[in-house]
C-alpha cells in the first residue's frame, strides 16, 4: 500500500514533486502490481473482452471487404451502364470469386422501344481442371476470343495468347486487368455451357427525357432506383443507375451488400457478443470494486480519494488495451484462415478502428460509473464490516 502513498504533485512546494509523466508511470506500476495480484480475475477479464472484440472485428471486416469488392465487382460486371435489368429472382454476390451472377433467365422485355441498344450478359459457374470460374457470355464480344482477368489468369495458368476450349469452341486468351475470377466470351459460346441465366444492359438514346417513366411503360416491369430494392421473384427488376444526389448507384450498390453482410446470422452474432462483451465488463468490474470496499475505504481516510479513482481507472484501461489487442489479433487470425471473402489491409484496418470506437463507452459503463459511486462514499461506510 505504500505505493499509493504519493505525493500531491498539485502542489508545486512539495519536496518529492513529480511531473504528470512520472506520476502516470507511477499509475502504471501499481495499476499492473494489483492486477498481478489477481491473476485469475486478470485473465478471465481479458479473455472474455477479448472474444467479444474478436467477433466484431471478423464481421465488421467481412461488411467492409463486401463493400469494397461490391464496388469492384459491379464496376467489372456491369460498368457505368445507365439501366441494368436482373431476372426475377435477382442477382447475388459470389465472395469466392468476387463477381455478381443472376440467379435466373435473361429477362424478356416487351414493348421496349426498338432505338434503345440492348446489350445480354449470361453468367454462371464453370469448372475448368478443376478450379471454378465464372464464365461470362457477353452479346457483343470478339468472336473467337476468351477475355481472362488478371486473376483468373493466375488461379487457372492461362496467359495471352494461349488456347483454352469452352465447349465445342476453341478461344484465343487475353487477359486483362480485372478484380474478379472470370472469363468472358461470346454469348453463343457461354450459353452452350452454363445456360440462360443473366441479365440484361440497357443504354437510353439521348433526349428521353424520363428513363424512368419510359420503363414502367414496360408491362411486367419493376423499375426502381434504389439497389437495396431486390427482385420480388414474379417481375423483373430494373435498375436505373444514373443520377442518385451525393452518393453513386455503384457505391450504394456496394454499401447494401455490406449491410446485408452486418444483418446476417453472423451480423447478429456479432450485435450479441458485443452486448454481452458490456455484461461481462460491467459485472466483474463491478465485482472488483466491492471486493476492495475496505482498500478505497483506507485510501480515502488518508486524503487520497481521487487516487482511487485513477487507480482503478488504469486498471480498466490495462484490461481494455490487453483485450483489445488480443482480441484484434485473434480476429486477424480467424480471418486469414477462414475468410469468405477476399480480404484487404484497409478493411481490416477499418473494422479494427471501428471496434476501438466502443472501448470508450465500455469504459464509462464498466469501470468510470461503478469508481465514482464508490469514492462519493464516505471512508467509515466503505471500511464498516460486512
Amino acid at each position: 500500500m505504500a505505493a499509493a502513498l504519493e505525493p500531491n504533485v498539485a502542489d508545486p512546494h512539495a519536496p518529492e514533486a513529480v511531473s504528470e509523466r512520472g506520476r502516470g508511470l507511477r499509475l502504471l506500476r501499481f495499476g499492473l502490481r494489483n492486477l498481478l495480484r489477481r491473476p485469475e480475475y486478470t485473465v478471465l477479464s481479458v479473455i472474455g473482452i477479448a472474444l467479444v472484440i474478436a467477433v466484431v472485428v471478423i464481421v465488421q471486416s467481412i461488411a467492409t471487404s463486401f463493400d469494397v469488392a461490391g464496388t469492384q465487382a459491379f464496376a467489372d460486371d456491369v460498368g457505368g451502364v445507365p439501366v441494368w435489368v436482373v431476372p426475377a429472382q435477382g442477382v447475388t454476390y459470389n465472395p469466392a470469386l468476387g463477381v455478381l451472377l443472376a440467379n435466373g433467365a435473361v429477362p424478356s422485355l416487351r414493348n421496349l422501344p426498338p432505338t434503345w441498344p440492348v446489350r445480354v450478359t449470361l453468367g454462371g459457374i464453370w469448372r475448368y481442371h478443376g478450379k471454378h470460374v465464372a464464365l461470362y457470355g457477353i452479346s457483343r464480344l470478339t468472336p473467337g476470343v476468351a477475355v481472362v482477368s488478371q486473376r483468373a489468369s493466375e488461379s487457372l495458368d492461362l496467359r495471352n495468347g494461349n488456347s483454352v476450349s469452352i465447349g465445342h469452341h476453341k478461344l484465343t486468351v487475353s487477359v486483362r486487368r480485372g478484380n474478379g475470377t472470370y472469363i468472358r466470351v461470346p454469348a453463343g459460346v457461354a450459353r452452350s455451357v452454363i445456360g440462360d441465366h443473366g441479365w440484361l444492359s440497357i443504354t437510353p438514346p439521348a433526349g428521353v427525357n424520363s428513363v424512368k417513366a419510359a420503363l414502367s411503360r414496360v408491362p411486367g416491369l419493376m423499375v426502381t432506383t434504389e439497389p437495396s430494392r431486390g427482385a420480388d421473384g414474379r417481375h423483373p427488376l430494373a435498375y436505373i443507375t444514373t443520377g442518385g444526389g451525393l452518393f453513386t448507384f455503384q457505391a450504394r450498390f456496394s454499401a447494401a451488400l455490406g449491410g446485408r453482410a452486418a444483418g446476417s446470422l453472423l451480423g447478429i452474432i456479432a450485435k450479441l457478443a458485443l452486448v454481452l462483451g458490456f455484461v461481462i465488463a460491467v459485472t466483474s468490474f463491478l465485482a472488483a470494486v466491492y471486493e476492495r470496499r475496505r482498500e478505497f475505504g483506507i485510501l480515502a481516510s488518508i486524503g487520497l480519494s481521487d487516487e482511487v479513482l485513477y487507480f482503478f481507472l488504469m486498471e480498466a484501461l490495462i484490461i481494455f488495451a490487453a483485450a483489445y489487442l488480443l482480441g484484434a489479433a485473434l480476429g486477424i487470425t480467424l480471418l486469414v484462415i477462414v475468410s469468405p471473402v477476399q480480404l484487404t489491409p484497409s478493411s481490416v484496418l477499418q473494422a479494427c478502428a471501428l471496434t476501438l470506437t466502443y472501448l470508450p463507452a465500455l469504459g464509462i459503463f464498466a469501470a468510470l460509473i461503478p469508481t465514482h459511486r464508490i469514492v462519493q462514499q464516505r471512508p467509515a461506510q466503505l471500511l464498516r464490516a460486512e
